[in-house]
């Protein structure tokens, strides 16, 4: 029962609704559109049509709770050619954190700045008044109405439900404006000091993040900056976010980012934790759980973790503040960055050697070269009020390509074989009702009022369908075979169910923590597994009737480092300072070592009797595994990273070879052979995984 119990647990640590949906897209019989082929994970620090240096969303601090505050640094290296740019933010020139959005009332319309060098221009709003950007999925409404409008093609009637959750008083406030990404929330709410009359030129910070269940995130700003000094979560747990004001790098213009006021953040603190356990009590003069160091010009240098060790290290240009010319991770690599004059980046190195070199054509077209010169060629378009890659030509020649329309929605796509893939949309929001492949092949997706996807039907006919309550929960989820699965709620201010009931009638009943945490699983016969976890959220004890109680301990970074079940001796890792394993003893005092390079990939595993060594080339690709009897497994590849040669120990060489748009085949056969379609859908081991083959 422990076991069945845990692995429930596991998939319930996010939204039901998000597992079963997840379950669904990542089946082999349905392909999300999300997989990207134009994406290239090595120049994800980059923006390729402009040439900028981004850092997007890099967590620093999310304890668990229903609405929690998110310290998440996001960087851009653009200036700003707003005619209101944001003033440089709490951590710097070309920083950014979520706490700072704010919302800028002007002659002519409203500005929402919503991260670094971004800014979302929308129309001016009479009290009670919305709008929608169905480019950017975004509702905003100006307070002022008891109600919007609902006709049910309206954008506004998606939002019933949501508006319906505000407070009275709220709804009613005309300097109060609220932003939804989603029909079900949350809100994001901005609005003046007090009650500020409004203004133009007046700049709304954001005050409270509201779900639709009335848990708030809250933010308290001193009245003289208009900063965000202390945070409480729906939990009630509250912070304190340090400030420091520096006076010499005050000026009306920093470099193209905006005013710079001279406030900057220093770290985050904890003052009060009412669900702490006495185990962890919060002391007075406690260091911040997040640290932030800067340069004398006022640029993030360093980032400590709430383990008070540096977590990452920030260089900047010497004539271009706020420009990074070198960002170092624990433990791994530095990867340094060279601008040219128009401040494009035109070369992205590593110390181990890699190179990355990009060349920025007149016709929207972006140059990327690797260590191994192989080229790729990126060519943008406009599409809404963004360019976006529309066509890729990739190493070995073949190119793909792909369509938007005019609000930014992808339409077609089409991979090397000039096979293209169609995704039907709705006008009016954007979502994505139908995805037609080249061979006539349907999947199609219905979804009610509240943007839900409540039905997808698969080429082969298979449907999955999805019931909600009144307030938007799932209660019911039908696969395949007609099986439904069915979850109740303890009450109406929760999104976690209480109950769980499969087709079979086996029945799970959960108890959460208010850190919406999972407490307890019982299953039908009685059994009950107590689940226990720290402060920050990560599970820490396990214990079922009639089995032994399983303990963890982590570390200061919340890694495992000791795991005992009930009376054996502990299994006990350890890490690098990158956080990766480089030594495991089990139970029965059986070792592993691993060492690896900066990048963290494994050069050598060692057990008991057993040397496993692992070679890669320029471009980072496994070349070799060698083992304990001397031989040998080598690898070779063709221009797309693609294995196309598999040398064995033996010396027997096994070969592959794929078309164009890089799907395995064997020439002269249509269906190719059973030995070959096992290889193509196998999954090399991992490194780690290779000792205990």
């Amino acid at each position: 029962m422990a076991n069945n119990t845990a692995i429930v647990a596991r998939s319930l640590w996010c939204d039901p609704m998000e597992q079963l949906l997840l379950q669904v897209q990542h089946s082999q019989r349905f392909h999300s559109e999300v997989q990207d082929p134009f994406a290239l994970p090595e120049a994800a620090e980059i923006d390729l049509q402009s040439g900028t240096k981004i850092l997007r969303d890099q967590l620093d601090l999310c304890l668990p709770d229903p609405l929690p505050l998110v310290i998440s640094r996001s960087y851009s290296s653009q200036h700003s050619d707003n005619k209101t740019p944001t003033p440089v933010g709490l951590l710097g020139p070309g920083w950014w954190l979520p706490h700072e959005a704010s919302l800028c009332l002007c002659d002519d319309g409203l500005v929402l700045h919503n991260g670094p060098a971004s800014h979302l221009t929308l129309p001016a709003l009479a009290p009670g008044e919305m709008t929608y950007s169905a480019e950017h999925r975004l509702w905003l409404v100006r307070g002022g109405s008891e109600q919007l409008e609902t006709r049910s093609r309206h954008p506004a009637a998606a939002l019933r439900l949501l508006w319906r959750s505000l407070h009275p008083g709220d709804r009613r406030r005309s300097s109060f404006f609220f932003v939804a990404h989603h029909a079900l929330g949350p809100w994001w709410i901005f609005g003046p000091h007090r009650d500020q009359a409004l203004v133009p030129g007046q700049r709304l910070p954001l005050r409270v993040i509201r779900d639709r269940f009335g848990r708030m995130l809250q933010f308290g700003h001193d009245p003289h900056t208009g900063l965000a000094t202390v945070a409480e979560d729906s939990s009630g747990r509250q912070f304190r976010l340090e400030l420091k004001y520096f006076p010499q790098l005050v000026r009306k213009s920093a470099d193209g980012f905006g005013a710079e006021l001279g406030w900057r953040m220093l770290g985050v603190h904890i003052i009060r934790d009412a669900h702490v356990q006495e185990a962890h009590p919060i002391k007075p003069h406690q260091p911040p759980i997040v640290r932030y160091e800067y340069t004398m010009r006022g640029e993030l240098a360093a980032v400590y973790g709430r383990s008070e060790t540096l977590q990452h290290h920030f260089e900047y240009h010497t004539l271009q503040p706020g420009r990074i010319v070198m960002h170092a991770r624990a433990g791994r690599s530095d990867v340094a960055f060279d601008y040219s004059d128009d401040g494009q980046v035109v070369e992205q190195r590593t110390s181990g050697g890699h190179k990355l070199r990009f060349q920025y054509g007149e016709s929207n077209t972006t140059t990327i070269t690797d260590s191994l010169n192989r080229q790729r060629v990126l060519q943008f378009a406009k599409s809404g009020e963004a360019h976006r890659a529309v066509r890729l030509k990739r190493a070995d020649g073949s190119s793909v390509g792909r369509k938007f329309d005019e609000q930014g929605h992808l339409i077609t796509s089409t991979d090397a074989l000039g096979r293209t893939t169609y995704f039907e949309r709705d006008e009016l929001t954007g979502q994505l009702l139908c995805v037609r492949e080249h061979g006539g092949k349907e999947r199609q997706m219905v979804y009610n009022a509240q943007s839900q996807l409540v039905r997808v039907t698969l080429a082969c006919g298979t449907e999955f369908r999805y019931q909600y309550d009144l307030i938007g929960r799932l209660v019911a989820s039908t696969g395949a075979a007609t099986r439904t699965t069915r979850l109740r709620y303890a009450h109406d201010e929760t999104h976690l169910p209480s109950l769980i009931e499969d087709a079979r009638g086996d029945k799970l009943q959960l108890q959460w923590t208010p850190e919406s945490l999972l407490a307890s699983i019982t299953n039908i016969d009685g059994q009950t597994l107590y689940l226990e976890h720290d402060r920050w959220g990560q599970l820490i004890q396990q214990q079922s009737d009639g089995a032994p109680r399983i303990r963890t301990l982590r570390d200061n970074h919340g890694r495992c480092v000791e795991r005992t079940i009930g009376a054996n001796p502990p299994t006990v890792w350890q890490y690098n300072p990158a956080g990766d394993l480089i030594h495991l003893r089990d139970a029965a005092d059986n070792h592993l070592l691993i060492e690896r390079d900066t990048h963290g990939r494994v050069l050598l595993q060692q057990t008991a009797g057993q040397r496993i060594e692992y070679r890669y080339d320029a471009a980072g690709r496994l070349i070799a595994i060698s083992g304990k009897k001397g031989g040998t497994l080598r690898f070779a590849y063709d221009s797309m990273d693609r294995i196309v040669e598999l040398t064995h120990a033996n010396g027997s060489v096994q070969t592959f070879r794929y078309n164009t748009a890089g799907e395995l085949f064997t020439p002269g056969k249509t269906h190719p052979p059973r030995h070959v379609e096992a290889i193509a859908h196998k999954r090399l081991p991992k490194p780690e995984e290779a000792s205990r083959s």
